[in-house]
């Protein structure tokens, strides 16, 4: 039986980087038997066709499915609902024993902490045996590494440090979250990995995935495979820059300015002809960096979530990764994470 790695997140565990691995390096990994299927990654939005390094294309097709009226549904839409189908037609041309399918959106999206979209992803994959790969990172980090990266991408539904925190500590919750996928898959076919590099093998991310999908035989320093231009794909920026971005971006406006923009016919040409939207959003970024260099920590500390506040949020995730450690890692100890706030 044709064998299924689900890559699924979380969002900030180096998903990027085992995405740009794996699509960098697809001709060499189908040589060994791994397919990284092109379905699910070829997005024709605005009239452009592009390849993607990720199969959100696959989590989108799941919620139009689901929910015809879903957030995500726009005018790529028809290409979504038959990622499925070509996914399955193009498993069944290579000939591959083994398919990796990779999109941080089963665990980033709301949508999907629902557990019949999750029943639904198994009822896709029914006739594969499918193991599900998951990296959790600590809650305090992952709530401020997704902060940093909510602020720099200038997210429109802006919301402040403190209501960040109250939404995503309802989501990060490691047990509720594989609870569903633990009951469609099976918890033997969940593969849980902390993301931290005293637990990785070699303490790299990418040998560590590759252990879990049996290809550790792969040594980056000798093999032919491309590793070095995959790593460090997200840059994160320090608590003073981030906090000088949200500086700038209020009182710049530019959040204001670009949900007026949007609003024209014109908008989507120019962003496209010319970035400029993206040209902004680095500028911001560069003069954020820039002035960091100037400003002393009384003023614009480095700390973004307080000592304090990252011993509360780990304090009210213990036990359930807790529960974590002793049901898909076999610890008895009850120790996720090594290392504390």
């Amino acid at each position: 039986m044709t064998r299924i790695y689900l890559h699924i997140g979380m969002p900030k565990t180096g998903t990027t980087s085992i995405q740009h691995f794996l699509s960098n390096n697809q001709e060499k990994l189908l040589e060994k038997g791994y397919l990284y299927p092109k379905s699910g990654r070829i997005s024709t939005a605005r009239n452009i066709t592009i390849c993607t390094k990720y199969h959100h294309g696959l989590a989108r097709a799941l919620l139009e499915i689901y929910d015809p009226k879903a957030p995500w549904a726009n005018a790529n839409s028809n290409a979504w609902k038959v990622a499925w189908k070509d996914l399955k037609r193009e498993i069944q041309t290579s000939k591959a024993a083994n398919i990796i399918i990779s999109s941080e959106a089963f665990t980033g999206r709301q949508e999907f902490y629902n557990p019949d979209l999750i029943a639904l992803t198994k009822t896709m994959l029914e006739e594969y045996d499918t193991k599900i790969i998951i990296y959790v990172r600590r809650q305090d980090e992952f709530i401020r590494s997704f902060y940093g990266e909510h602020i720099k991408n200038m997210a429109l539904d802006k919301k402040n440090l403190r209501n960040f925190i109250l939404e995503w500590t309802k989501r990060v919750n490691y047990y509720k979250l594989l609870e569903p996928w633990k009951k469609s898959f099976g918890i033997q076919n969940v593969i849980v990995r902390p993301f931290e590099k005293e637990q990785m093998k070699n303490s790299s991310l990418l040998e560590d995935f590759l252990e879990n999908i049996h290809l550790n035989h792969i040594n980056p320093n000798e093999s032919n495979f491309n590793f070095s231009s995959s790593m460090s794909k997200n840059i994160s920026y320090s608590g003073k820059v981030i906090k000088l971005i949200d500086l700038i971006e209020e009182t710049s406006q530019i959040r204001r300015l670009i949900k007026l923009l949007q609003k024209s016919k014109k908008y989507w040409y120019w962003h496209k002809r010319y970035g400029f939207l993206r040209r902004g959003i680095n500028l911001i970024i560069k003069l954020a960096i820039y002035i960091s260099r100037f400003i002393p920590d009384f003023l614009i500390s480095e700390e973004l979530i307080s000592k304090k506040n990252k011993v509360s949020i780990m304090k009210e995730f213990e036990e359930s990764n807790q529960k974590v450690a002793k049901e898909y890692l076999g610890r008895e100890d009850g120790k996720l994470f090594y290392s504390k706030p």
